[in-house]
């Protein structure tokens, strides 16, 4: 089976579950491509970054990976391999997929690239901008 058709990606800080199946997005960046990330410091890395992407309804077991590459084609964040199943329901359109990133450190600021591969294939692509924030941004 083929990995579902993916919607959307929401970029935040976290996703918290709640009661009746929804979710709380924290810290929310943006959805893809209209996100900016702006980091205080490229020598530290940040809290958090959650990836949550909106697929169609699926049934299966898939291997999963996801990287952010900078502009020139630098991997500076990557998610491992790793299995995952997913049940589509029948009062559902979408399936919600959450990976989170502790601490994950971008290399400078520009343009960087998030992939999402199944089963050893790229499924989604999208860019984002990372930036140096002042200290105003943060405080």
């Amino acid at each position: 089976m083929a990995f579902p058709k993916v919607q959307n990606c929401i970029v935040c800080e976290d996703v918290r579950q709640e009661v009746g199946r929804k979710q709380t997005l924290l810290g929310f960046f943006g959805v893809l491509p209209n996100v900016s990330i702006l980091v205080p410091d490229f020598d530290k890395p940040i809290p958090r970054l959650c990836l949550l992407f909106i697929t169609d309804p699926a049934d299966g077991k898939f291997h999963i990976e996801s990287e952010i590459v900078d502009e020139s084609g630098k991997r500076v964040i990557h998610l491992p391999a790793a299995e995952i199943a997913m049940r589509a329901r029948k009062v559902s359109k979408r399936v919600n997929l959450g990976l989170t990133v502790q601490f994950p450190q971008f290399s400078g600021p520009g343009l960087h690239e998030l992939r999402l591969i199944a089963d050893g294939e790229i499924v989604y692509r999208s860019s984002f901008e990372v930036g140096k924030g002042s200290p105003q941004d943060f405080e």
